[in-house]
């Protein structure tokens, strides 16, 4: 179905983006406008902050200093929000503002 969009985006692990890094398919933020990445076998640093993504998102590069690796986890990200995920969980229920454009 063409333009159908979910009602709830549940960010979790995927099971096959491009390693390391893959733009995560038609998941947006409606705060920064950017599309989601995500890193599978990563979690975030709990020193990440708003400026860290607004300056480095999405050079895998330049946001690896604040990766840290964990078998099984899945680091999410947006130009101003970001997740560390091992279970799937609303987007809403993590205080993230994105959103499915549609598949």
């Amino acid at each position: 179905m063409a333009g159908r969009k979910c009602t709830i985006v549940y960010p979790g692990c995927l099971q096959s983006p491009p390693p390391p890094r893959s733009h995560v398919p038609k998941i947006r933020c409606s705060k920064c406008d950017s599309s989601v990445i995500c890193f599978m076998d990563y979690e975030w640093d709990s020193s990440v902050d708003y400026l860290f993504f607004r300056n480095n998102y999405p050079d895998f590069e330049r946001l690896r200093p604040k990766l840290r690796k964990k078998k099984g986890s899945s680091a999410y990200a947006c130009q101003c929000s970001s997740t560390s995920v091992t279970t799937q969980v609303a987007a809403d229920k993590a205080s993230l503002r994105w959103f499915c454009a549609s598949h």
